[in-house]
């Protein structure tokens, strides 16, 4: 795996505050891959997580 991310809608409540779901995602994504390595012996060649821009870019069609 070289890449993934979660897209989500951000909504602001009312106290200002934003739930993240990403956060969580990203954790439970990265705690999998050190258990791959540390359980499994997996190598892990590289990550990168989504940016902001991959998911404007996407909804937009590339453009």
């Amino acid at each position: 795996m070289a890449e993934n991310g979660l897209g989500a809608r951000d909504v602001v409540e009312a106290d200002g505050s934003v739930d993240d779901d990403r956060i969580e995602y990203l954790r439970a994504h990265i705690e999998a891959m050190r258990d791959a390595v540390e359980r499994n012996g997996m190598g892990v060649f590289d990550y990168t997580s989504w940016a902001p821009i991959d998911l404007v870019s996407a909804g937009r069609g590339g453009s």
